[in-house]
């Protein structure tokens, strides 16, 4: 954001024209395969290792979705992002077991261990914010443009897309657990008639909330490419 926008929050209107670019750019990489699901990391060319942060990026872009009646719709769209995004990190190694594990979690922690848990992972959040300013810096020396891709040596190009990759994925637990928190109150909100519809008795026990899995990579999979390519 602040590379895009500066110090400024971007208007509805701008965060819309970044989505259609990123899922422009989505689109071309599923096109083009440029990552295989028999490739390990060290098979993916430091030029084309970026993209693979495309899902996570595109997923937060949809998640601020502030139109209440469009924001379910939204939220299981960006969980499609996240999803592909931490399934390919997977793949890579490059997300933890525990980050994983939080995801798949079916049943709550209690709040003493989910407290423990976000304070881990902000830890390392926070590591890996470090290591990202200091190529940041290193980048802005070197080339000009902190923001600019190339300028630096190959190795540590990819060593910094590494771990802006790692952060995201720790970024997108903690999404990935807010939408599963704010899911259940907006599917029982539009099964009433939507924000403007009055409350209404429960009749019977609420169902899971609609959820993703990363169980199925070939349906997770399908779900990113009806994303990507989808009409419009």
């Amino acid at each position: 954001r602040t590379a895009l926008y500066g110090s400024k929050t971007p208007t509805a209107e701008e965060v819309a024209e970044l989505t259609k670019r990123f899922e422009a750019i989505a689109a071309a990489v599923e096109r083009v395969d440029v990552f295989s699901s028999n490739e390990s990391l060290e098979d993916v060319a430091t030029g084309d290792l970026k993209y693979v942060l495309v899902p996570f990026i595109l997923g937060e872009l949809t998640q601020q979705c502030n139109d209440i009646s469009k924001r379910l719709a939204a939220l299981k769209s960006a969980q499609v992002s996240f999803r592909i995004f931490i399934s390919r990190c997977e793949q890579f190694e490059i997300v933890t077991r525990d980050d994983i594990e939080a995801m798949d979690r079916e049943e709550p922690l209690d709040a003493g261990s989910r407290r423990n848990e976000k304070l881990a992972r902000a830890k390392r959040k926070r590591e890996f914010e470090q290591k990202i300013d200091g190529f940041l810096e290193m980048k802005k020396r070197l080339k000009g443009d902190e923001y600019a891709w190339g300028g630096m040596p190959e190795e540590v190009e990819r060593e910094m897309i590494l771990a802006m990759a790692t952060k995201a994925a720790c970024d997108a637990a903690d999404h990935i657990q807010m939408i599963k928190d704010e899911i259940p109150m907006l599917e029982m909100m539009m099964a009433r008639g939507g924000p403007d519809a009055p409350p209404v008795k429960a009749e019977a026990p609420p169902k899971k909330p609609w959820m993703v899995a990363i169980k199925d990579p070939y349906e997770l999979q399908q779900m990113w490419r009806d994303r990507v390519f989808q009409p419009g």
